[in-house]
């Protein structure tokens, strides 16, 4: 299993940004050649993931598969098509080279009112769509210091797995979940390794009670304040098989920092 470096681009990027992925690839093969063999091997086992805004799927598409870079949606709606002006549908973000799609982040609970049912649905079209959706779970700060962020994140996963959209089933483990401490998002913070690996083990113990035996195989990645200067750290914790990375992946010098640091 591969380590997974995600890229969450949010609300950022014109076109002349489809240079950023030759720009990263650069980077990165420009510190790799200066590296020994078992470094550039550490480099063969991640895998890379750039999630811009919609728009600039089709554009990046031809750039991220000659460079072995998947994509990513930030989102999707989930109905096939319909009177919902400004949605995009899962079937279309397919269409335009997105192979994973965010469903849930905490920015899209937070400004557009996004509940667990409507992630849980968003989740099951998408898979039905062939993409692999990324369930964003996580606590607020006041949520945490009462003590409710198992609670939060338990009840997310529970509604993801129980839910039945159009007869279907959210199904492991062509899906993925990615813990993100609401506090910590853009913040500069970031969870302590210690209560990484504590929720990361409390979302793989729910996963298998939910989703069954298959579940083991789910990939969680961790998202909130990761960069170049913590993201070694994050990796080592337990049960964390990836980071979902913000602000750091805009700037392709610092986003190829990062990934360098997985490899040192």
């Amino acid at each position: 299993m591969k380590f997974v470096v995600m890229a969450n681009w949010k609300m950022n990027g014109l076109p002349e940004w489809q240079s950023k992925i030759p720009d990263l690839r650069t980077h990165l093969q420009t510190w790799r050649a200066r590296q020994s063999e078992t470094l550039c091997t550490q480099m063969d086992d991640l895998r890379l993931v750039i999630c811009p805004p919609a728009p600039l799927l089709p554009l990046l598409k031809k750039s991220a598969q000659a460079h072995n870079i998947a994509l990513g949606a930030q989102n999707c709606h989930h109905e096939e098509s319909g009177a919902y002006t400004g949605e995009t549908s899962a079937s279309l973000v397919a269409a335009c080279g997105a192979h994973y799609v965010l469903v849930g982040h905490s920015e899209r609970r937070q400004f557009c009112l996004e509940t667990d049912e409507m992630v849980a649905r968003k989740a099951i079209f998408a898979q039905m769509q062939g993409l692999v959706p990324v369930i964003c779970v996580g606590e607020d700060y006041p949520q945490r210091e009462k003590g409710k962020a198992y609670e939060i994140v338990g009840n997310s996963l529970r509604a993801c797995f129980e839910m039945r959209h159009k007869e279907h089933v959210l199904l492991p483990p062509k899906v993925m979940i990615a813990y993100e401490p609401i506090w910590a998002i853009g913040t500069g913070l970031s969870a302590h390794a210690q209560d990484i690996a504590d929720m990361h083990m409390y979302i793989r113990q729910q996963l298998t009670t939910w989703g069954g035996k298959e579940a083991a195989n789910i990939e969680i990645l961790y998202g909130g304040s990761v960069k170049a200067s913590n993201v070694a750290k994050i990796a080592d914790c337990q049960e964390v098989n990836g980071v979902l990375v913000g602000g750091a992946s805009l700037n392709m010098e610092t986003f190829a920092q990062l990934v360098q640091a997985l490899c040192t």
